[in-house]
């Protein structure tokens, strides 16, 4: 069963979910302390993927900007598009143009 929001079908979320819980089980409270002083210490050492790491949990990732381009300006429909449409024709039906 697809997860609230998802495409009917995709089972993704279950996925992680399973792999999540296997962690959980597995990782013991010593083990995530020993794993967190390497990622410390690789930071420490300039590593930069680990910064990032301690940054991401601590602060949440940053916000990825995203380009959107808006066209502001309507096309001009000339008067024989015009008349097609007028006489009952499809817009996407037009061969001439629209400038």
């Amino acid at each position: 069963m697809a997860q609230r929001g998802a495409q009917p079908g995709n089972n993704n979320a279950a996925k992680s979910k399973v792999w999540e819980q296997a962690l959980a089980r597995a990782a013991r409270p010593k083990d995530l302390e020993e794993i967190a002083t390497v990622v410390v210490n690789a930071a420490k050492a300039g590593q930069q993927w680990a910064v990032q790491e301690i940054g991401n949990r601590l602060d949440g990732k940053p916000i990825q900007p995203m380009e959107h381009k808006v066209q502001t300006e309507s096309p001009s429909l000339t008067d024989a598009y015009l008349a097609h449409v007028a006489a009952g024709g499809k817009p996407d039906e037009w061969k001439g143009t629209v400038q």
